[in-house]
């Protein structure tokens, strides 16, 4: 037990010194450009240990990716079962979320990050948005709730990539209430 315990650290340890120094090399180059070798130096291991994980540096990407999403799928399953959960405990979760992947999503928000993964992202919640737009406005044809979707999930891209750019000094709290101010009243949320 104990040794199994010493082995599930040492991976643990492992995979979050491969991350960090893949992650700080993706914030500066373009993954084409990054190496095994590199990451392996910045890490301070060897390359053997890297290939016990990964098969290479794009198989790396998806799996942090893949937590990413899953942590994200996970979060907005739990809130939208609940019927009364309200626009601002969404947003609040989401850009928890975020904040909790704050390595992953400070490169993919940078210059040199997968912007294909944002996309990924939004492509998730709108399945299961739509089902619950479709419910409360049951007036609403699926390209009016599209539309609204699409135009608030990229805003919230907008608001997260601002975030970042910000240093994620503004609290989440406040983010998520002015996320759910600008859906529900657009305009109307300048004028307050």
């Amino acid at each position: 037990m104990v040794k199994e315990k010493k082995v599930d650290q040492r991976t643990r340890l492992s995979k979050m010194l491969i991350r960090q120094a893949f992650l700080e090399l993706l914030k500066t180059k373009p993954i084409r450009k990054i190496s095994v070798r590199e990451i392996c130096e910045n890490a301070e291991i060897n390359r053997g240990t890297f290939y016990v994980y990964y098969s290479d540096v794009y198989d790396l990407l998806n799996k942090i990716e893949e937590e990413m999403i899953t942590s994200f799928e996970t979060a907005l399953q739990t809130l939208l079962e609940n019927e009364t959960v309200s626009i601002k405990d969404i947003c609040f979760r989401m850009f928890e979320v975020v904040k909790e992947n704050a390595d992953l999503c400070s490169t993919v928000f940078g210059g040199c990050g997968d912007r294909n993964f944002a996309k990924k992202l939004v492509d998730i919640g709108r399945i299961k948005y739509l089902k619950k737009y479709a419910k409360q406005f049951p007036n609403a044809t699926r390209k009016k709730l599209d539309a609204y979707y699409t135009f608030v999930s990229m805003g919230c891209v907008g608001l997260i990539e601002e975030w970042f750019n910000n240093e994620m000094s503004e609290p989440i709290s406040s983010i998520s209430e002015s996320a759910e101010q600008i859906m529900m009243y657009g305009a109307v949320y300048l004028m307050n």
